[in-house]
């Protein structure tokens, strides 16, 4: 059977077609894993940081309403009374611009 010249030339040309087929295959997909990779690891830093970002803001509006609870002494009384708090919390210039008063801002 492979003692024809035409025989051989068809292997060949069979084994070589095969061949490069899976080199031109295996290229393509290490291509496109190391793309995923990247784009995978640049979403991920992307979600931290904006996790991180979040976390951050909400922890410097909690330690700005801490110090606001602490300045009007919500916490220096032994009975806590959550509507006089909630009165002095809100700014009193606020109180006055919904009131329809007119204040200054220095």
């Amino acid at each position: 059977m492979f003692h024809s010249s035409l025989w051989r030339l068809y292997w060949f040309l069979v084994v070589s077609s095969v061949t490069l087929l899976f080199t031109v295959a295996y290229y393509t997909w290490y291509d496109i894993k190391e793309e995923t990779l990247s784009e995978s690891t640049y979403a991920l830093k992307l979600i931290s940081r904006s996790a991180h970002d979040q976390l951050r803001q909400q922890a410097a509006m909690l330690k700005i309403l801490g110090r606001r609870l602490i300045d009007i002494g919500v916490f220096e009384n032994k009975r806590y009374q959550p509507w006089r708090a909630k009165r002095r919390l809100v700014d009193p210039g606020r109180r006055r611009a919904r009131a329809g008063i007119r204040c200054r801002v220095a």
